[in-house]
C-alpha cells in the first residue's frame, strides 16, 4: 500500500511538473509572438483599432519604460520554464526553497495581471484578448505551484518540510509587502491628483460651438459626417504636439478622409506658453485651405520657436510666414488683442479650464487625447 501511494504521488508529481512546462511554454509562445509582432511592425495587423486589443495597443500599457509589455511577459515565462527544467537537478533539501521562489514569482505575476486588467478597464476602457489569455496562463501556473507546494512536498522529510514552511512564511510576507506597494502605485496612477480635476468644470452646452469660434470654414472632412469633433489646441503645448504627430494622421486617414468624421480646429493659446500667442497670430494669417498643414508644420518645428528653445520666436515665424507670401509686420498688437478676446471667449465657454488639448466629441467634452483605439470605438457607429 505504501508503495502504491508513493507511486501515485510520483506519477502526480511528474504530471504537475510536465504541465507546468507546457503552460510556461505556451506563455513563451504567446509573448514571443507579440514581441516579434511589435518589433516587426505587424502588431497593428493583429490588433484592429476598433477592438479591445487595439485600444490597449494605443494606450500606455503597450510600452512600459521604453520596453514592449509583452517582452516583460516573455522574460517572466522564460524564467519560470528554466526554473522548472532545473528543478530535478536541485538537491531535495533545497527543493522546497525553489518551489517557494517560483511561487512568489507566479503570485506576483497573478497580482500584476489583475492590476493591469483593472487598469485597462478603468483607464483604457477595453480588454485585450491577448492580455486575458496571458492572465489565464499565469493563473494556471500559480495553481500548479500551489498544488505542488501543499501536496507533492508533503512526502518530503520533516527537515525539508520545516525549511519549506519557514520559506513559505517569508514568501507570504514578501508577497504581501509587494502587493501593497504595487497596489498603491496603481491607485496613484488611476486616481487624478487633487480631486476630480478640470473635466468636471466643463460647460456641457457645446451645440454648434466650433462654428461660433475662430475663423469660419476651418474644418476638415465632410460637414455632414455622422461624427463631429472640435479640437481646442495650443501650438506650443507638448501634449497637443504629440497628438498632432502620433495620433491625428491616423485619425485623418481612417475617419476624416473616409467621410466618417468632421473635424473642427479651434485655437486656444494658453498663457503658460510665452511664445504661443505670436505663433497663433501667424497661424491665423494662413489661408483656409492650408490651415491644417500650417498647424502641423508649426508643431513639428516647435523646437525652433517654442519658449523652451528661444525667447524670440520671430526669426522662425518670419520664415514661416514667408512660405505663404506673408510678412511678419502682420503680427501686430491689434491682432494679438483680437486673439486675446477670442481666448477669453473660449475660456468662458469651457468653464474656465486652462488645459489643452480639449476635444468636444459629438457634444461630449474630453480633456486630453483618447488613444487611437478609443477614437476608433467612438467612431465605430454613426
Amino acid at each position: 500500500m505504501h508503495h502504491e501511494t508513493t507511486g501515485r504521488h510520483s506519477a502526480m508529481a511528474v504530471f504537475v511538473w510536465v504541465s507546468f512546462l507546457v503552460v510556461a511554454g505556451a506563455g513563451i509562445g504567446l509573448t514571443l509572438y507579440l514581441t516579434a509582432a511589435h518589433f516587426t511592425g505587424q502588431l497593428y495587423n493583429i490588433c484592429a483599432p476598433d477592438t479591445g486589443c487595439g485600444a490597449v495597443l494605443e494606450s500606455d500599457l503597450a510600452v512600459i519604460f521604453g520596453v514592449p509589455t509583452a517582452t516583460y511577459g516573455l522574460l517572466f515565462y522564460v524564467t519560470l520554464l528554466v526554473a522548472a527544467l532545473l528543478y530535478p537537478t536541485i538537491q531535495p533539501h533545497y527543493q522546497a526553497i525553489a518551489v517557494n521562489v517560483v511561487g512568489i514569482l507566479t503570485g506576483l505575476g497573478v497580482i500584476i495581471s489583475v492590476l493591469l486588467t483593472i487598469y485597462s478597464y478603468v483607464a483604457v476602457e477595453a480588454f485585450c484578448h491577448f492580455c486575458l489569455a496571458s492572465f489565464g496562463l499565469v493563473a494556471l501556473l500559480a495553481g500548479l505551484v500551489a498544488y505542488w507546494k501543499h501536496f507533492a512536498l508533503k512526502r518530503r522529510g520533516s527537515g525539508s518540510t520545516l525549511l519549506g514552511r519557514r520559506v513559505s512564511r517569508i514568501a507570504m510576507r514578501v508577497s504581501a509587502v509587494l502587493l501593497v506597494g504595487i497596489g498603491i502605485l496603481f491607485v496613484h496612477a488611476l486616481g487624478p491628483p487633487g480631486g476630480p480635476g478640470p473635466q468636471a468644470q466643463l460647460d456641457e452646452d457645446f451645440d454648434g460651438l466650433g462654428r461660433a469660434i475662430g475663423r469660419p470654414g476651418v474644418g476638415l472632412g465632410d460637414p455632414n459626417a455622422p461624427h463631429e469633433v472640435i479640437e481646442f489646441f495650443d501650438l506650443e503645448c507638448p501634449a497637443c504636439q504629440e497628438f498632432a504627430r502620433e495620433v491625428f494622421p491616423e485619425i485623418k486617414e481612417r475617419y476624416i478622409d473616409t467621410g466618417r468624421v468632421y473635424w473642427i480646429l479651434a485655437p486656444y493659446p494658453l498663457d503658460m506658453y510665452p511664445n504661443s500667442f505670436p505663433a497663433h497670430i501667424a497661424h491665423e494669417l494662413v489661408p483656409f485651405d492650408q490651415y491644417h498643414e500650417a498647424k502641423q508644420e508649426l508643431m513639428e518645428n516647435a523646437d525652433r520657436w517654442g519658449s523652451a528653445a528661444t525667447d524670440n520666436p520671430m526669426p522662425y515665424l518670419e520664415e514661416f510666414l514667408a512660405e505663404y507670401g506673408l510678412s511678419r509686420d502682420l503680427i501686430t498688437e491689434e491682432r494679438r488683442e483680437v486673439l486675446r478676446n477670442q481666448q477669453e471667449r473660449v475660456r468662458r465657454l469651457l468653464g474656465g479650464v486652462e488645459a489643452s488639448p480639449i476635444f468636444i466629441i459629438n457634444g461630449e467634452p474630453r480633456i486630453g487625447s483618447p488613444s487611437l483605439g478609443q477614437w476608433g470605438a467612438r467612431f465605430a457607429e454613426p
